[in-house]
Formats: structure tokens, C-alpha cells, sequence
């Protein structure tokens, strides 16, 4: 998850970021800054409750 308007880690880090990372899912936050876990809580616990149900699905 990457807060696209993140003034403290730009979003061109991103594909850095996740080219270190094996697997990796990218989500992109277009309207949230650094913390989106403060800026959009529902969509965040929707993402990490997703990601968990998929995981033990799987």
C-alpha cells in the first residue's frame, strides 16, 4: 500500500521499493499522503483483511 501523495517517501521509490520484495502486491493510494492508515482507515482494513483471508485461503 503507497500513499501516491506521500510527501516523505515519494512515489517514484515505488518500483524500487517492490522489485525487493518476491510476489509482491501493489496497491496504489491515489488520494493519501504518508500515514493512509490515518487518512483512509476503512480502505486500509479492507485491504489487510483481504490480504489475510487470501493468504489463509490459499
Amino acid at each position: 500500500m503507497w500513499g501516491m501523495k506521500d510527501l516523505v517517501i515519494k512515489p517514484h521509490y515505488l518500483d524500487k521499493f517492490v522489485s525487493g520484495f518476491k510476489n509482491s502486491e501493489i496497491v496504489r493510494l491515489e488520494t493519501s499522503g504518508h500515514f493512509p492508515q490515518e487518512e483512509q482507515p476503512k480502505v486500509i482494513t479492507t485491504l489487510i483483511i483481504n490480504l489475510l483471508t487470501d493468504r489463509n485461503t490459499n
